[in-house]
């Protein structure tokens, strides 16, 4: 049998906001998505908003007969970002039901912002980027994540970490958790595309108890996630990349020095700091391998701090093929052999 829809706890407050808090209160909303199914009879407000950045009394918290309340005080900036589809509390603009505002313009700016999110939530590219943006906000979890060791604070960082990546998949997938994390496997089980092997992963997660298994299981379900986004980008340029070779003689005009640097270190056995300057040249030359497709421009698979000169000739050959690939596509590298030169020919 159903209980009684109890109204007072919602009639208490509205008459508080039309008359102690008439000139603060411009929206009042329920929103009971997190509501626990014996608790649905007691209506109540769940948010409001102000114009102001004070708080306001209406603003608290206090329990009835076990229940907790939290009369959340917000501003319309909190209901604009969730309407960019950025927030994770989703659900509280786009199933919330308006119990009182205070002008027709506070209603229609709501309904407005509702309406704004659902589109977003209709257009696959703009989900797909917002995705990636928790992926991102995973990234930064889990490298805390790896130099924790009590158990307690590694299971902490896993629970998060699979939450939000199944943000990040409910986003791909145009959807949202309408009750947080109730039944949050059951509703990625309905979804079109799920990477594979995702929600076993998360209830590998959510039962193990040991911290060296979790943060494999975290590493593998990230790997994972990041594979399923690549394979979702249906947006990535197609057209084809004209590499500016103009653009590449002036880098190896500048970085030459990088390899010149190299090599000192090579010949005068300094292995650290010809470490440090591959994998600092490195990072370009990856750049180079995507933007002007040269191939194996790899310095540091085959660094040997006890075998530098074997590290300069291999060196030397991933600085050539940069060499000939200006030379080849028409380009002169400006090289002169002495100050004299470059003065007489620059004049």
């Amino acid at each position: 049998m159903n209980k009684q829809t109890d109204n007072r706890l919602m009639e208490w407050t509205i008459n508080k906001a039309q008359t102690e808090f008439k000139d603060d209160v411009r929206l009042m909303l329920e929103h009971n998505t997190y509501t626990l199914p014996e608790d649905v009879n007691v209506r109540y407000m769940n948010g409001f908003i102000v114009n102001s950045d004070k708080f306001i009394g209406l603003a608290r918290t206090f329990i009835i007969n076990g229940i907790g309340y939290d009369y959340w005080q917000r501003k319309w900036e909190n209901y604009e970002d969730l309407a960019e589809a950025r927030g994770y509390y989703t659900t509280s603009l786009i199933d919330s039901e308006i119990v009182y505002y205070k002008d027709e313009e506070d209603k229609q700016h709501f309904l407005y912002l509702q309406a704004k999110l659902r589109a977003n939530l209709a257009d696959p590219k703009y989900m797909y980027e917002r995705g990636l943006e928790w992926l991102d906000k995973v990234m930064d979890l889990y490298k805390t994540l790896m130099f924790e060791e009590i158990l307690c604070n590694v299971r902490k960082g896993a629970g998060f970490i699979i939450d939000y990546l199944s943000v990040a998949v409910a986003c791909v997938n145009q959807r949202y958790f309408k009750r947080g994390i109730v039944a949050q496997t059951d509703i990625l089980s309905e979804m079109e595309t799920v990477p594979e092997n995702f929600i076993e992963l998360y209830k590998q997660i959510a039962g193990s108890k040991n911290v060296d298994e979790l943060k494999n299981l975290c590493h593998e379900i990230i790997a994972l996630t990041r594979s399923f986004f690549k394979a979702q980008n249906k947006w990535a340029s197609t057209k084809p990349h004209q590499p500016d070779y103009k653009y590449l003689a002036s880098w190896y005009q500048e970085c030459s020095y990088y390899f010149r640097r190299l090599y000192y270190y090579c010949d005068n056995n300094m292995p650290e700091m010809a470490f440090h300057q591959s994998f600092n040249l490195q990072s370009d030359l990856d750049y180079l391998m995507t933007d002007y497709n040269i191939s194996d421009l790899d310095l540091l698979s085959f660094f040997d701090t006890g075998n530098l000169e074997a590290h300069k000739a291999h060196s030397k050959i991933v600085e050539q093929k940069i060499v000939s690939e200006i030379e080849e596509n028409g380009v002169k590298i400006e090289e002169y052999s002495t100050v004299e030169e470059f003065v007489e020919k620059n004049s």
